[in-house]
C-alpha cells in the first residue's frame, strides 16, 4: 500500500473532524455566559488549539496530495479552484476551503488592524470553508462511500449544521457576547492570539 496515499486519505478525514470541532467550539465561545465563565474560557481556548492542529494537519494533507503519484495534483491545483484533472469540481471545493481558511487565518493575525465588523465578516467565511471541506470529503474521499466514511461525514454534517443553526439563533436574538473571554489566562483583546 502507498503510504503517502494512505496518509492523504486519513488526514483528510481527520481534518473534517477537526474543522467541525473547531466550528462547534467557536460557536460555543460566542454565547453570553459571563466574562469569567469557565466553559466559555475552555471553548475559546480549545477553539484556538483545535484550529491550530487542523491547520498543521492541512499542510500534511496538501503536501501528501501533491506528492502522491496515484493522481496528478499540482501545487497550482491546490491554490486555484477547479483546474485540476482529478475530480476537478470536488478537488476545487477543497481548494476553496483551503483558500478561505487561509484568509480567515490571515485576518485573525491582523485583527488589531481591522475593525470588529470587518473581522467578523472575514471570520464568518469559515462556515463556507467548512461546508466546502465537507463536500470535498464527500466527492473526493475514496472512503466516503464506505460505512465508516459515510457515518463520519453524516456525523460531521449534523454537528456542523446544529452549531451553525445555534450561531444564527445567537446572532438573531442578540445574545452575542459584548466582551472577549479570557483565553489561556489572558484577556483576549482585539488582535491577540494566545497558544499558551
Amino acid at each position: 500500500m502507498n503510504t503517502v496515499w494512505f496518509l492523504d486519505r486519513s488526514s483528510g478525514f481527520v481534518l473534517l473532524v477537526l474543522f467541525t470541532s473547531s466550528l462547534t467550539l467557536g460557536v460555543l465561545a460566542t454565547r453570553r455566559t459571563g466574562r469569567g465563565s469557565m466553559s466559555r474560557l475552555l471553548s475559546q481556548d480549545l477553539h484556538v488549539r483545535v484550529t491550530s492542529a487542523a491547520l498543521a494537519l492541512l499542510v500534511v494533507h496538501v503536501a501528501t496530495a501533491v506528492a502522491d503519484t496515484y493522481v496528478d495534483i499540482s501545487l497550482a491545483d491546490v491554490l486555484i479552484p477547479f483546474r485540476g484533472g482529478y475530480r476537478p469540481f470536488w478537488l476545487g471545493l477543497g481548494t476553496i476551503s483551503l483558500d478561505l481558511f487561509l484568509l480567515v487565518l490571515l485576518t485573525t493575525f491582523i485583527r488589531g488592524k481591522l475593525n470588529e465588523r470587518a473581522w467578523r465578516i472575514f471570520h464568518a467565511l469559515s462556515y463556507i470553508g467548512w461546508l466546502s471541506c465537507l463536500f470535498h470529503a464527500w466527492g473526493t474521499g475514496t472512503d466516503a462511500r464506505t460505512n465508516w466514511g459515510l457515518a463520519l461525514i453524516v456525523s460531521c454534517t449534523l454537528v456542523g449544521l446544529i452549531a451553525t443553526a445555534w450561531r444564527i439563533y445567537v446572532v438573531m436574538t442578540g445574545r452575542n457576547s459584548p466582551t472577549p473571554p479570557r483565553v489561556a489566562g489572558h484577556s483576549a483583546q482585539k488582535g491577540e492570539v494566545f497558544l499558551s
